[in-house]
Parts: C-alpha cells; sequence; structure tokens
C-alpha cells in the first residue's frame, strides 16, 4: 500500500529502556493508552493486542514484524473500535528509539493505509495525545487525564 504515512517524533527525559518499557509494559500502557493494556510477548510474528480495562474487548490488534528492545519496534496495525476500520486492511506502525544525552527521541512512524483510510484520519489527533501521556507519565509520574477516549 502506498497511502498516506503519519510521522511524529518528540523527545522524553527518560532512557531508552525506561520509554521501551512505558510502550511495552501493560502497566504503563493503561495509564496513559486510552486505559488499554498492551498485551504481547514481543517476539516477532506473535500477536499484540491492546485490551480495554474488561480484559476482553479489544482496541487493537497486530503482530510483531521487528523488535529490537530498546531501539526499534515494528507492528501491524488493525483498529478493532470502529466498524469502518475494521474492514481495512491492517497498518503498520514503526517506534524508533534513541538516545540523546539525558533523554530518548521518539519517532514514531504509521503507515501502509489504504487510500481514504477512516484509521489514518483517527490516529492524526491519537497519537500525538498518546505519545504526549507517555511522555507526562515518564517526565513526571502522572499521565494527561483521559480525553478523547475511541468509541466502543
Amino acid at each position: 500500500m502506498t497511502g498516506p504515512e503519519f510521522v511524529y517524533e518528540t523527545y522524553i527525559r527518560a532512557t531508552p529502556d525506561d520509554v521501551w518499557r512505558a510502550l511495552t509494559s501493560p502497566e504503563f500502557t493503561s495509564r496513559y493508552f486510552y486505559a488499554t493494556r498492551v498485551e504481547s510477548s514481543w517476539l516477532p510474528g506473535e500477536p499484540v493486542y491492546y485490551r480495554y480495562e474488561d480484559g476482553e474487548t479489544t482496541a487493537v490488534e497486530g503482530k510483531v514484524i521487528e523488535a529490537d528492545p530498546p531501539r526499534k519496534l515494528v507492528i501491524s496495525w488493525h483498529v478493532l473500535y470502529e466498524e469502518a476500520a475494521m474492514k481495512e486492511a491492517p497498518s503498520r506502525v514503526t517506534f524508533l528509539l534513541e538516545a540523546m544525552n539525558e533523554q530518548t527521541r521518539l519517532r514514531i512512524v504509521h503507515d501502509r493505509f489504504p487510500e481514504d483510510s477512516v484509521v489514518f484520519d483517527g490516529i492524526r489527533s491519537g497519537w500525538p495525545w498518546i505519545l504526549a501521556g507517555l511522555k507526562s507519565l515518564l517526565e513526571t509520574g502522572e499521565a494527561l487525564p483521559p480525553s478523547n477516549r475511541p468509541e466502543r
């Protein structure tokens, strides 16, 4: 697919190990990622799930494409919380982490969308809010207050 691409970069006063843990640990994601808990073994080919608090309802599912802790994580991304999005083929999310002095540069590239993607429209506002929550959590110990939670 050659559709649109979303790229976002932020700097976090934390080590790459801490940022990696925040991206891959359900205890962290539940605090900044629309109250979803990520589940995966983080081995290539294995599934990834972002589940709501009830533990049964899945917001997003995918597979681990590449995992190189704490530098790079690539997963497929299939949205399940919206009927139109469920019909789309999975897209791809790449997290790139780079140590820079006493901080980590976190770059996200979300790509491989079909043309006229409804998922792309949603992630353009979703990812900045999610990553701002992750940054706030790691730097202050508190994530942003809940906002704009996707419908289920």
